[in-house]
C-alpha cells in the first residue's frame, strides 16, 4: 500500500512536497536541518522560475530542556517575547527578539548555506511566527498594519492563549 501511494503521490515533484519531505527527514533524524534546507534550496532553485522562492521556518522544541532549535530562511523573522521581560531602557516596553539565524529565502540563489541556532526558553515565553501578509495587511483606510503594530499587539496579548493571540491578528 505504501509503495503504491508513494509512486502515485511523488511529493518530490513539487516545492511544497519537497518542504514536507524535508521536515519529515529532519524529524526522523535523516540529516541536519542545515543540510536538508540547503538541498531543498537547490531543488527549488532548479525547478521553479527565477521569480519563485519560499520563506521557511523550522523549529524543534525540547520541552524537557526548554530549548528551541530553529532555522529561519526568508523574511519576517519570528518574534520571541520573553515572559516578564523588562526593557533595559527604563519604562520602555519589553524587547522582542527576532529569531533570524538561518539564511536567505529558499530557491532564489544556488548553493546557499544555512545556519541553525538554539535559544533557551522560560515558562511564559511567546514565539510569534507569521507570514509577510500579517504586517502588510491593510485596514479599511488603506493603512498598513506594520511590524510596529504587530509587536505592540504581541506585547499586549502575550498573556493570552495562542488561539486568542491569533484571533487578534489582521486577516487582510
Amino acid at each position: 500500500m505504501l509503495s503504491a501511494f508513494s509512486q502515485a503521490w511523488r511529493p518530490w515533484k513539487t516545492a511544497p512536497g519537497v518542504a514536507l519531505l524535508a521536515i519529515v527527514a529532519f524529524a526522523l533524524g535523516i540529516g541536519s536541518a542545515t543540510a536538508i534546507v540547503a538541498r531543498m534550496n537547490e531543488f527549488v532553485y532548479r525547478s521553479t522560475p527565477a521569480s519563485k522562492y519560499a520563506a521557511f521556518f523550522y523549529a524543534q522544541l525540547d520541552a524537557a530542556g526548554r530549548h528551541l532549535r530553529y532555522l529561519y530562511a526568508g523574511h519576517n523573522a519570528p518574534y520571541l517575547l520573553r515572559a516578564g521581560g523588562r526593557s533595559t531602557v527604563g519604562s520602555a516596553p519589553p524587547e522582542i527578539e527576532e529569531l533570524s539565524t538561518g539564511g536567505t529565502v529558499v530557491g532564489m540563489f544556488p548553493e546557499m548555506e544555512y545556519e541553525e541556532a538554539t535559544v533557551e526558553l522560560c515558562p511564559g515565553d511567546v514565539i510569534l511566527a507569521f507570514t509577510d501578509g500579517v504586517p502588510e495587511a491593510h485596514n479599511p483606510e488603506h493603512e498598513e498594519f506594520g511590524e510596529e503594530r504587530l509587536q505592540l499587539l504581541l506585547r499586549q496579548t502575550a498573556h493570552l492563549p495562542a488561539n486568542q493571540i491569533s484571533a487578534r491578528l489582521p486577516t487582510r
